[in-house]
């Protein structure tokens, strides 16, 4: 009886053991070790800084070394773009906007994080067109308007914030500042362009006699407190 008993247990843990289960509680059973990770001493970006244009892909990677240089194969490393204007995969970076920016890619090392710190410099595609853009072909003498400057690349994506030079055709009949804010100053026809890294436009406005000769602001109260509207 006892020697049946025996047998059973010596055959079960021969089958767990051939399964790959660690069997607690019975004697002559063994334990499967866990894996252990090699430790990480160094993070090495390839390249180590990063200039592109704005909806370009290019290729980038982080790699992890141990303490005697052997690079360590699948080690899990963090990229943390620093805007939502970089987007990194495992091989690559793309950036939807200009700007500077810094990354930042971290690993568990033997004693605490590793960091590495990635500079990444975006530069926005050349413009293909401009166009101003204003909500009439008609001001009135003496009055300002305001226009709006927009622009697109090659691939038809806008660019946002265009900012240009601007000049007048005639400073007689309407004048332009830097911001692209227009002036009448007597009647007459103008043309107003604007350059913006090399792309140009330009919109023509008729200048009209102004129908407001004089304007009053009239209030009876001579004498106010403070709260009154």
């Amino acid at each position: 009886m006892i020697g049946l008993m025996l047998t059973r247990a010596t055959g079960l843990v021969t089958r767990a053991a051939t399964l790959g289960i660690a069997v607690l509680g019975v004697a002559g059973a063994q334990q499967v070790p866990a894996a252990q990770a090699v430790p990480i001493v160094k993070l090495v970006a390839e390249p180590a800084s990063l200039t592109l244009r704005a909806g370009a892909e290019v290729s980038f990677k982080v790699r992890a070394f141990d303490a005697q240089g052997r690079e360590i194969p699948g080690a899990f490393v963090r990229i943390i773009g620093g805007s939502r204007a970089l987007r990194f995969t495992d091989t690559s970076v793309v950036a939807s906007a200009a700007g500077r920016y810094e990354a930042t890619a971290s690993a568990q090392g033997p004693n605490g994080p590793i960091t590495l710190a990635i500079p990444v410099i975006v530069n926005w595609p050349a413009l293909a067109r401009v166009e101003i853009q204003s909500a009439s072909n008609s001001i009135y003498a003496g009055l300002t308007t305001v226009q709006k400057l927009a622009g697109w690349h090659a691939d038809s994506s806008e660019r946002a914030g265009v900012t240009g030079s601007w000049r007048t055709s005639s400073p007689a009949i309407a004048t332009v500042n830097r911001f692209g804010e227009v002036t009448a100053v007597a009647t007459g026809t103008v043309s107003i362009s604007v350059e913006a890294e090399g792309a140009r436009a330009s919109r023509s406005y008729t200048v009209l006699p102004n129908p407001v000769a004089r304007v009053e602001i009239a209030m009876p109260e001579t004498q106010m407190r403070t709260g009154d509207v």
